[in-house]
């Protein structure tokens, strides 16, 4: 039978909606197959320096450093483990063959090993080199043992103090492309391993670039298929018909194609944070169809043709879910406030993909559901029901118990206040791999052996034109090394005046003479321009380096130690300006800079809204509502983090703003359909309760669809992106219950007088 609320729509309207949605589908088909041309050049990368601020005073700094003075930090260090000790001339045979065969590499530059070094020593009128360590005669190794352990400064920096392991340093050439630095830690494992050692451990910049790739590889797989299969359940669990599974997924998957064809066809690849924007963007893209399938749903129980139905939701639930797409993307655009390339790259292409999946809906549904001949999910219309109950249920035990829950947001004041105090800034090298990771455990082998995996690195200039090679500055210099290895505690140093000094005590031995250790005009121009002392001392002779090897002791004790020193160098030293620098104090400084600036953007963020809930409400208490309902979940979360000991950093910090795109979402349907509700005549009371049913459902359904797509996030290797997942899917289930419990009971007190 026709039904007759058909007739109640314009005819013109309707023809022309059709019309434009059937084109809808062929253009986003056309889309679709261009996109799919470009993902075969997906690429995953991960490039730590895009986790550091860019134009701050220290990034300046840095970048000064780092053209005065030849890297370190892209140095490979390879610990060979020999548990009966490494004085062993099988284990030195295998351990030498693996030296000569990387020296032949053409991507190395240098290779150090224990079996090639050698000490001047002269005998008669002659200098000749001796090896420290004669590894080819079984015999010396007892000798050779005393002499290394009490006349060389080796150990501690190519063996350890049990004698039971021995590192090799392998310099890459500068400048390796990504697959070349890949293709170099490949062959390295694959050279070690043919060796047979009891044991391995690697460090270095480009070991650990190449593990986080591989280990990201693995989870975008994993995270896709799980985060799939949950949607899938949650879907046919919701319509219980293939065509409200399918539908749904494939608007997702086609906004992924789209957002990845972008992302690539821009020159960038997936890294640790973007690596998580298709799981946020399925997720939330999936969530505007479930709106407005529910919608359509609705009006076709309530009599409405399947045209009047589909044209009629999204015209009535079409532009909340606009306006949800662009809260939710300006709550991601406000990361591009932070100085991290990373975090923009990661609110740029995330806010790209929700207004992508926006635009997708809006091509493919009204098709998708206008064309077939029947819809099929709309024979389980009946099992609203189902919903119906609890629901309304749920909305009369908010009204019962108003009074409580209007001051629960006071009551629960002193409590989130007392968490978020606890709150603190920090962040640890290895704290983003799980105990037991086998990555983890080599840094752990270093800092334990060999005195620290955290380099501290200064920048010293000199004052009024001064050469660092005078005698007053290296005696500065001297001073500057004793107060840094009395403040870290550290008996590894290198400086200036540490080489200086084993130059002379090297000519002491041979010439059997005793001089000034920082007599440094007694030593050739051809020793200051070698390569080690190009490490320390830059060609103008203006500025030195100064390097520590610590321990992980976390970035806020280091800051603060730091601090200190900064008051002390103004103090102490007239000839000198120093700074500290390197790669760790950048992350250190880049923490408590992203931090500030997300507050600043997620403030920026909250105004946005208020002022779309403004104009929207046009009322000031409306904005009010709005804000409280959407900052309670953040405040809650940040409690947790502080109770809980979950450090503030870049990579959850992050947290608040995937909370606040999305958990305002929920707010703003449940506000949309209210309004709507009053414009067709209801009183509030009637469309409060209306709303929490009809809408209700969808905020529920939307609801588990997330927490499937953020709870595969807890299956990750990477802690932070554990605890994205965790914090995330805790927080949707409070924004949850206070949109079905406070925000009515709000709303139904503003409402009162009318």
């Amino acid at each position: 039978m026709k039904n007759n609320k058909q007739t109640a729509l314009p005819a013109l309207q309707l023809r022309a909606f059709v019309l434009r949605s059937k084109w809808g589908v062929w253009l986003g088909l056309v889309l679709t197959v261009v996109a799919l041309f470009f993902l075969p050049q997906l690429r995953i990368t991960y490039e730590f320096n895009d986790m550091l601020s860019k134009n701050s005073e220290t990034s300046k700094i840095l970048e000064q450093f780092q053209a005065d003075f030849e890297s370190t930090e892209s140095i490979i260090q390879v610990a060979f483990v020999h548990e009966n000790g490494i004085f062993d001339y099988d284990f030195l045979s295998r351990y030498h063959r693996v030296c000569n065969e990387v020296k032949e590499w053409t991507d190395v530059k240098q290779v150090v090993g224990l079996t090639s070094l050698t000490e001047n020593v002269r005998t008669g009128r002659m200098v000749t080199k001796i090896p420290w360590l004669h590894w080819e005669h079984a015999e010396l190794y007892a000798g050779d043992s005393i002499r290394i352990f009490t006349q060389s400064p080796l150990v501690g920096a190519f063996l350890a103090k049990d004698a039971q392991s021995v590192i090799l340093r392998i310099v890459p050439r500068e400048e390796m492309t990504k697959s070349e630095a890949d293709a170099l830690v490949s062959e390295l494992y694959k050279t070690v391993a043919a060796h047979h050692f009891d044991a391995v451990h690697y460090a270095g910049r480009i070991i650990g670039q190449h593990y986080f790739v591989e280990k990201m590889e693995g989870e975008v797989v994993k995270f896709g298929i799980v985060a799939f299969l949950l949607l899938c359940v949650f879907l046919w669990l919701t319509f219980r018909s293939a065509f409200g599974l399918w539908v749904p997924v494939a608007i997702v998957v086609i906004t992924l194609i789209w957002t990845l064809a972008i992302l690539t066809g821009v020159g960038k690849s997936l890294g640790l944070l973007t690596n998580i924007m298709p799981t946020i963007v399925l997720v939330v893209g999936i969530s505007d169809v479930i709106h407005l399938l529910s919608g359509f749903l609705d009006l076709r129980r309530n009599g409405y043709s399947r045209k009047a139905a589909v044209y009629l939701a999204f015209r009535r639930i079409g532009w909340a879910t606009l306006l949800t797409s662009v809260t939710t993307a300006i709550g991601f655009i406000t990361l591009l406030t932070a100085p991290i390339p990373a975090l923009n790259e990661f609110g740029v292409f995330t806010a790209l993909g929700v207004v992508l999946a926006l635009i997708v809906t809006f091509l493919f549904v009204p098709g998708l559901l206008l064309f077939p001949k029947r819809v099929p999910i709309e024979s389980k219309v009946s099992a609203d029901g189902f919903w119906h109950k609890p629901l309304n249920a749920l909305f009369y035990w908010a009204l019962r118990y108003r009074r409580q829950l209007i001051f629960l947001p006071l009551v629960l004041a002193p409590v989130l206040i007392i968490g978020l105090s606890q709150l603190k800034i920090d962040n640890y090298f290895l704290d983003d791999l799980p105990k037991g990771d086998p990555h983890r455990a080599d840094f752990e082998f270093f800092e334990s052996r060999y005195g620290g995996i955290r380099l501290v690195d200064f920048y010293a200039k000199t004052n009024s034109g001064a050469t660092v090679i005078q005698s007053e500055v290296l005696e500065e210099l001297q001073r500057l090394d004793s107060l840094l290895i009395t403040t870290f505690g550290v008996d590894k140093i290198l400086s200036l005046p540490t080489l200086i000094s084993q130059y002379h005590r090297e000519q002491e031995k041979l010439n059997n003479s005793s001089q000034s250790v920082l007599h440094s005009n007694t030593m050739p121009n051809s020793v200051l321009q070698s390569r080690i002392f190009r490490t320390v001392i830059n060609e103008a002779q203006n500025a030195v380096r100064i390097t520590l090897e610590t321990p992980d002791i976390g970035g806020a004790k280091m800051l603060v130690l730091e601090k200190q020193l900064e008051q002390l160098f103004e103090q102490e030293f007239q000839l000198l300006s120093i700074a500290i620098t390197g790669f760790g104090h950048e992350v250190d400084v880049s923490n408590r800079e992203v931090v500030a600036q997300m507050v600043l953007g997620l403030l920026l963020a909250f105004l946005l809204v208020g002022l779309l809930m403004g104009g929207l409400f046009r009322s000031i208490q409306m904005v009010v509502i709005a804000i409280v309902v959407n900052l309670l979940p953040l405040a809650i979360i940040a409690a947790i983090m502080g109770y809980s000991g979950i450090d503030l950093k870049i990579t959850t910090a992050i947290v608040f703003t995937i909370i606040f795109g999305i958990a305002v979402d929920d707010t703003i349907h449940y506000l949309a359909k209210f309004k709507s509700l009053l414009q067709q005549g209801y009183t509030p009371a009637v469309a409060l309760r209306r709303t929490s049913v009809a809408t209700g459902k969808a905020l529920v359904i939307t609801t588990m669809v997330l927490l499937g797509g953020f709870i595969t996030l807890t299956f990750s290797g990477f802690t932070s992106i554990f605890y994205i997942g965790l914090l995330v899917s805790m927080a949707l289930v409070f924004a949850l219950v206070i949109d079905l419990t406070l925000l009515p009971v709000l709303l139904m007190y503003f409402y009162k007088k009318k």
